[in-house]
């Protein structure tokens, strides 16, 4: 595990040896399951920027996921941005998931459509990402995001990270994330270095509602 954080520390100051704004990212996500495939998510996020020493602005993510089959899910976030001195902005993304496991290591994939209301920057998203598993509460991963213009026909931007996750208990979770991001077109994606934090808490359900679904206590 320390050896983990040691990469995430190395890659992070290689990185921000380019002048880039260094910016962060802070937010308290609550999950809910309604039953085996549907799953409520709630998560405000609140961002600095000028290399963490002002405030940038907030948000207000709310996404339904929805399990299609083993390893597979699909998503639809709509993310509301409370910006100073300027109109809200809202952006859509609609995401196909999958995940599975090979020995020590998990496999997440997803492919989003992002949609910015109001706006003609509208991009496909591809991540590909791998993290170690069996290690007691910590879950380290990479990751790499690639962005294209909606014909596909060219690549726009890419956010490279890496982070680890903390599991302090079955409902109760810390995601620290840092990412770089580049962009290879005139498209404004923003360049910039990113650390994330996220508490991440899983709503138990109540007494009632496992009786009714028993399926859910396995």
């Amino acid at each position: 595990m320390r050896g983990s954080l040691l990469l995430l520390l190395v890659l992070c100051s290689f990185s921000l040896s380019a002048q880039k704004d260094v910016i962060s990212w802070s937010s308290v996500q609550l999950d809910y399951k309604a039953n085996d495939k549907l799953t409520l998510k709630l998560k405000p996020i609140t961002r600095t920027k000028d290399n963490i020493s002002a405030y940038a602005d907030t948000s207000i993510d709310f996404i339904i996921s929805y399990k299609l089959s083993k390893g597979w899910s699909a998503s639809i976030l709509e993310r509301h941005f409370f910006i100073p001195d300027q109109p809200d902005v809202e952006f859509l993304f609609f995401d196909i998931k999958k995940t599975f496991n090979k020995e020590k290591l998990q496999f997440n994939n997803y492919l989003r459509y992002h949609l910015i209301k109001g706006d003609t920057r509208d991009f496909i998203r591809y991540q590909p990402s791998v993290g170690l598993r069996n290690l007691g509460k910590w879950t380290p991963f990479v990751a790499a995001e690639l962005w294209f213009n909606t014909t596909l026909s060219s690549l726009v931007g890419g956010r490279y990270s890496a982070g680890v996750k903390y599991q302090l208990s079955k409902q109760l979770g810390i995601h620290l994330t840092y990412w770089n991001q580049e962009g290879y077109s005139d498209a404004p994606i923003g360049e910039h270095h990113n650390f994330l934090f996220n508490l991440h808490y899983l709503i138990p359900r109540t007494n009632k509602m496992e009786k009714t679904t028993p399926s859910m206590s396995k």
